[in-house]
């Protein structure tokens, strides 16, 4: 009887054992999965403090900065893991079994150049960031979409640094066979934002409740807001009255559209839409890209 008494508890023990066992799994498992899908700054460093506690794998806790820093699009959090040595160290510890984002350690390596290149971005050395970043390229083809968005990045500063625009540039109104005089608009108009935009591309139509915002802008009292239909085709025209329906007709806006002679689709190198383009009263190019990104810095 004392024997069988003995095998139960021995049997209860174990079972608590387990019972215990897949407790802390799962609130590790748990805890992983916070620290990899929380997107708030706070909560984020939080949770790395709490990783480093749990001695969590400097690779897991690396990843886990990497992947947050790559969706809140923030470079100087990013650069903050520039750090040679920890990367010598992450290469030879490397585990694909272990990691959660890369699959070998090509892929791994690629974000070091990745991250070198980001850090040659912010000092503005053409050089290296192109070495890099083509080094990145060839590690981890797959990691393109992220490396696209900072080549595009750097294209844009550059285009901006040396831009001339067109001798006797002339845009086309949209509502007359007038031309607009660019020269004397921006000079008259003490700068000029120029938003292009497609009639048929939803994210234009989305984007019209942002552009009344920069329409009643303090900043732009005194400036022009022009919004430019790329779109020629005589079947567009319909689909352009009602993209201009959508806003209100006392704003202060100017209709152009794309001709023969510019396009400024090639001329500012756009690849999404809507795109805008700040000029200041001398002609100089401030800004080409997202609406948001540029209400941002007024």
């Amino acid at each position: 009887m004392l024997k069988l008494t003995h095998l139960l508890c021995l049997l209860t023990c174990i079972q608590v054992a387990s019972f215990n066992a897949k407790a802390q799994h799962l609130a590790e498992l748990s805890f992983r999965e916070q620290l990899f899908e929380t997107r708030d700054q706070q909560k984020h460093d939080q949770l790395i403090n709490a990783a480093i506690d749990k001695n969590i794998s400097t690779q897991t806790i690396f990843e886990a900065q990497f992947l947050f820093s790559i969706d809140q699009a923030n470079d100087t959090t990013l650069l903050t893991l520039l750090d040679e040595a920890k990367f010598t160290a992450l290469e030879k510890k490397f585990s694909p079994i272990d990691s959660e984002i890369f699959t070998s350690l090509e892929e791994l390596q690629a974000t070091f150049y990745f991250i070198r290149a980001v850090d040659a971005f912010s000092k503005k050395n053409h050089t290296n960031f192109e070495t890099y970043i083509k080094q990145a390229f060839w590690l981890a083809p797959s990691q393109a979409p992220i490396l696209t968005t900072y080549i595009h990045k750097f294209q844009t500063r550059e285009l901006i640094k040396h831009y001339k625009h067109p001798a006797n540039f002339k845009l086309n109104l949209q509502e007359s066979k007038d031309t607009l005089h660019w020269d004397t608009f921006v000079k008259n108009n003490k700068g000029c934002l120029i938003i292009l935009y497609s009639p048929w591309d939803q994210q234009s139509v989305n984007a019209a409740p942002l552009i009344e915002k920069l329409s009643n802008h303090p900043s732009f009292h005194n400036q022009k807001i022009i919004l430019h239909n790329i779109e020629t085709a005589p079947e567009a025209q319909k689909e352009n009255h009602s993209f201009k329906s959508l806003f209100d007709k006392n704003l202060n806006l100017t209709w152009t559209i794309e001709n023969n002679t510019t396009s400024l689709l090639s001329l500012f190198k756009v690849r999404s839409l809507p795109t805008c383009v700040f000029f200041d009263d001398k002609n100089n190019i401030k800004h080409i890209g997202d609406i948001q990104d540029f209400i941002k810095q007024l």
